[in-house]
C-alpha cells in the first residue's frame, strides 16, 4: 500500500479545494458544532456526526494524532422553552442531561465514535465571560441595557465566509430589528436574564450567552487560537460561522479561527426540505430501529459530503441491499478461513495480492481527495468481487483470506459499512447441532437422498438458519 503523501481539503472560505497542511507536523485540531440538546438527534443532525466521524477517523487511520473536540450547547432559548413545556420540576439542565444522554445512545446506533472533548457551554461560563469582556475592552462590542452586541462594522471582513458583503447584509431579511443595536447587522454576545431565567453573573450584569460567541470560547479554550478544521452544515456557515470568525479574530488581532472550513450539505426528505414547519424530521432512534448501522452509514456515505442528499424509502432499501452484499462476502471469507486449506494457487494469489494493493491505493488516493466517500465505497465493493473471485478457487491460503479481512476492517474502520461477521464458536452446542446436521445433509445430498437433505434445510429454517450453497460446499448464517 502506498502511504498517501497529501490530503486536498474543499475550503469554504476559499470556495476550493487546497492542500492540507496542519498548524503542527502530525498532529490536527478539529472542531465541529454539535446539537442544541433540547430533543432527540434527527437525520439532519446525523449528516455532520457521520460526514466528521468519517473525516476523523481516516486522519487517524493513516497517522495523524487528532484532538477531536464537538460541543453540546446546553442553555438556550430552546431549552427554556423545553423546561416550561415539561412543567413541574424540570429546569434547563436536567433537559440537556436527559437529552445529552439519549445523545450518546444515538451516536452508538450511527457507529459514530464518542468525540475526544465534548464541552457544554454551561461548564465554560469564565471562558465566555473573558471572551466578551475582552471584545468589549477592544471595542468591538458595547453595552445596551444589560444585553452585549458586536460591532459588525468595526471587523473588516464580516460577511467573508459565507461570501456576503455588509452592505447587502444590513438590508437582509434575515437580520432581526432590534433598536439597541448601533447597526442592523449587529449580533449578540451576552443575553440579559429574563424573569425566572436561568442566568450567570457578569460585569455588564446578570444574563446569559449568546449562541455564537460559545462556540468561540470552547474552540478556543480546548484547541487554541486558531485551528485546523472547523466543521458544520451548511446552515451553519451564516450566521453561525461567520460571527465565530468575526469575534475571534477581532479578539485575536485577525489571526484565523480555523486554517480550513468544512461544511456538509443539507438533509432533503423526499425531495423536500426537511423542518418542523412541515413536519417530515425523522428521529434517529426512531429509524434506526428498522435498518443496520451500517446500511444507515452507506446510505449517507454514498453522495459526496458537500452534496445535497435526498432521503427517502428507496435509497434506504438501495443501502440495506448494498450492505447485504458486502455483508455476504464477508461471510464467505470468514467461513472459508475457518475451513481453510493450505495449498493454495500461486496464480490466484498473484492476482489477489494485486488487487487488493491496487484498491487499498485507490481507496487512499479518493479520500485524500476532499474524503470522496462516494467513490469509496466503490474500492469496497471492488474487494467484495476481489474477494469473490478468489474464493471461487477450491484451495485458498490462510494468509490470503487474512488480506482479505484486513482490507475489509480497514474500510470498516472508517466507514463503518463492513461490519465483521460474527464468529460462532463450535463449542457452542447449538452451533454443534447445526454443523452435525450441515454434515448430514451433505452425505444425503451425495447419495441423492433430496427428501432427507430437504428435511434437513427445513429443520435448520426453524432454527432460523439460512444455508446456502457454493462450489466450495454449503455454509450457513443466522437469517
Amino acid at each position: 500500500m502506498t502511504t498517501p503523501s497529501s490530503i486536498y481539503i474543499y475550503n469554504s472560505q476559499e470556495r476550493c479545494k487546497q492542500l492540507f497542511k496542519p498548524i503542527q507536523d502530525g498532529k490536527v485540531r478539529m472542531y465541529v458544532c454539535g446539537p442544541t440538546v433540547y430533543d432527540y438527534i434527527h437525520i439532519g443532525n446525523a449528516r455532520p456526526l457521520i460526514v466528521f466521524d468519517v473525516a476523523q477517523k481516516y486522519l487517524r487511520s493513516i497517522g495523524y494524532d487528532v484532538k477531536y473536540v464537538v460541543n453540546f450547547t446546553d442553555v438556550d432559548d430552546k431549552l427554556i422553552r423545553k423546561a416550561e413545556q415539561l412543567g413541574g420540576e424540570w429546569t434547563v439542565p436536567k433537559v440537556a442531561e436527559r437529552y445529552i444522554t439519549a445523545f450518546y445512545e444515538d451516536i452508538a446506533k450511527l457507529g459514530v465514535a464518542p468525540a475526544d472533548v465534548r464541552p457544554r457551554v454551561t461548564e465554560h461560563m469564565t471562558n465566555i465571560v473573558n471572551f466578551v469582556g475582552g471584545l468589549i475592552e477592544k471595542e468591538f462590542a458595547y453595552v445596551k441595557e444589560g444585553d452585549v452586541y458586536f460591532r459588525t462594522d468595526r471587523f473588516v471582513g464580516y460577511g467573508k465566509l459565507s461570501n456576503q458583503d455588509l452592505e447587502s447584509l444590513q438590508h437582509g431579511s434575515r437580520i432581526d430589528v432590534n433598536e439597541r443595536k448601533e447597526n442592523a447587522t449587529d449580533f449578540v454576545l451576552w443575553k440579559a436574564a429574563k424573569p425566572g431565567e436561568i442566568f450567570w453573573n457578569t460585569p455588564w450584569g446578570d444574563g446569559r450567552p449568546g449562541w455564537h460567541i460559545e462556540c468561540s470560547a470552547m474552540a478556543k479554550e480546548h484547541l487554541g487560537e486558531t485551528i485546523d478544521i472547523h466543521g458544520g452544515g451548511h446552515d451553519l456557515m451564516f450566521p453561525h460561522h461567520e460571527c465565530e470568525v468575526a469575534q475571534s479574530e477581532a479578539l485575536h488581532d485577525g489571526k484565523p479561527l480555523a486554517n480550513y472550513w468544512m461544511h456538509n450539505g443539507y438533509i432533503q426528505i423526499n425531495q423536500e426540505k426537511m423542518s418542523k414547519s412541515l413536519g417530515n424530521g425523522v428521529f434517529v432512534r426512531d429509524l434506526m430501529q428498522n435498518i443496520t448501522t451500517a446500511a444507515f452509514r452507506y446510505f449517507m456515505l454514498g453522495s459526496h459530503y458537500r452534496s445535497p442528499l435526498n432521503f427517502s424509502d428507496d435509497a434506504i432499501v438501495q443501502a440495506k441491499s448494498s450492505v447485504e452484499r458486502i455483508a455476504n462476502s464477508r461471510i464467505n471469507a470468514q467461513h472459508r478461513l475457518q475451513h481453510v486449506a493450505s495449498l493454495g494457487n500461486d496464480q490466484a494469489e498473484a492476482a489477489l495480492s494485486e488487487s487488493i494493493e491496487q484498491i487499498s491505493n485507490e481507496y487512499h488516493a479518493l479520500m485524500c481527495d476532499d474524503f470522496n466517500t462516494p467513490d469509496a465505497l466503490t474500492c469496497v465493493f471492488r474487494l467484495v468481487s476481489a474477494a469473490n473471485l478468489y474464493l471461487e478457487q477450491v484451495d485458498v491460503l490462510e494468509a490470503s483470506l487474512k488480506k482479505i479481512n484486513d482490507l475489509f476492517d480497514a474500510f470498516n474502520e472508517v466507514l463503518g459499512v463492513c461490519p465483521a461477521p460474527e464468529v460462532a464458536s463450535s463449542a457452542d452446542p447449538e452451533v454443534a447441532r447445526i454443523e452435525l446436521l450441515l454434515e448430514e445433509r451433505q452425505e444425503a445430498r451425495r447419495t441423492k437422498n433430496w427428501a432427507r437433505a430437504d428435511e434437513i434445510r427445513k429443520e435448520l429454517a426453524e432454527l432460523n438458519i439460512m444455508i446456502e450453497d457454493t462450489a466450495q460446499g454449503a455454509r450457513w448464517v443466522r437469517k
